[in-house]
């Protein structure tokens, strides 16, 4: 008997290859964060990695590290929601992409 499963499943992000090179990005939307609550300036980053498709649509976001890390203030969502609206050039096969985001956000004077 083998430890392994009989069946694998082929589009599991776990036995994805990485994207390489990262294909062109064709169209990104900007995150929406009009229902965040404002909590005055932000330098935040996340980092998140995703299956890009052969037609380049974007699937299975996760974000897998953030700056500050451990913080939760309203931006993992709304990046997520906004990363499968990307367009991505074509691929030959499913991969896994990876990107950064980064919010600026400045308090109004």
């Amino acid at each position: 008997m083998t430890p392994y499963p009989v069946e694998i499943p082929v589009y599991s992000n776990v036995l994805l290859p990485d994207c390489s090179p990262m294909p062109k990005i064709i169209h990104a939307e900007q995150a929406n964060l009009s229902n965040r609550e404002s909590r005055g300036a932000v330098d935040r980053s996340l980092i998140m990695k995703f299956t890009i498709q052969p037609r380049g649509s974007v699937t299975d976001p996760i974000v897998v590290a953030s700056d500050p890390p451990n913080v939760d203030d309203g931006f993992d969502a709304p990046a997520m929601e906004a990363i499968v609206l990307f367009k991505f050039a074509p691929v030959a096969a499913p991969c896994r992409g990876k990107l950064k985001m980064t919010f600026k956000i400045r308090e109004e004077s």
